[in-house]
């Protein structure tokens, strides 16, 4: 009977889309929360919730597609996974791992959560991917493979970038929220009003630098009073 079967493809197909757009939006905050909350501004009190994705889509996408890249290379060089059912994972050495299994996720959380605490800023450049692991094995256990992906290593591949994106956006708004307050990278403003010089041995410029816009408003920082 195919009526069954397609009111059961809509309905997936429905389910994806909704659970999908929750998802974007998730990441979407999660990105805008990184990013606003060093400057000590509640974006969303400025932004509507169709500009909310609209804002964060194009810094998270030009940076993770890069994290999608590797993941999948990753996949190709390495078709068979990192240990192979029937190969390695009943090798002696795959049996020890397993028996000490307990132990090392307690040791791997731990350094985790101290890397997440005590690390420099810079932590966020690889905590997303140490958080995405164990939350995609989980994940691979209680999510069967779909009607549309047939390989269980790009299933793996998938549940992995699913579980990445969200600490990946928040980190990546962390990393340039930091830039700014730093000098490290930026857009200044320079005011017509009084003429100044550049000298190459200045410390910090005081140029009022570009944090965004936001409705009609516009945010600058200025690192002299470290202020918004």
């Amino acid at each position: 009977m195919p009526t069954p079967t397609n009111n059961a493809d809509k309905e997936s197909t429905i389910s994806i889309a909704y659970w999908g757009g929750i998802y974007s939006l998730l990441v979407a905050i999660l990105y805008l929360w990184g990013y606003w909350s060093p400057f000590s501004v509640n974006i969303l009190e400025h932004l509507s919730l169709s500009d909310v994705v609209k804002t964060a889509a194009y810094p998270i996408a030009s940076v993770f597609i890069f994290l999608a890249l590797g993941a999948f290379m990753g996949e190709i060089m390495l078709p068979n996974g990192f240990m192979p059912q029937g190969g390695v994972a009943n090798s002696r050495a795959g049996v020890i791992l397993r028996r000490y299994a307990p132990a090392l996720a307690t040791i791997y959380i731990l350094f985790v959560l101290f890397l997440f605490i005590f690390a420099p800023i810079e932590k966020w450049k690889i905590l997303p991917a140490l958080i995405a692991i164990p939350i995609s094995l989980a994940l691979k256990n209680t999510i069967p493979l779909s009607s549309i992906i047939k390989s269980e290593q790009t299933h793996t591949t998938l549940l992995f970038l699913l579980a990445a994106l969200p600490p990946f956006a928040y980190g990546q708004g962390i990393l340039r929220a930091n830039d700014i307050i730093s000098g490290k990278s930026y857009s200044y403003v320079i005011s017509n009003t009084q003429p100044s010089e550049s000298k190459a041995s200045s410390v910090q410029s005081p140029h009022l630098r570009y944090i965004g816009k936001a409705g009609d408003q516009y945010f600058l920082y200025s690192p002299a009073t470290e202020s918004v």
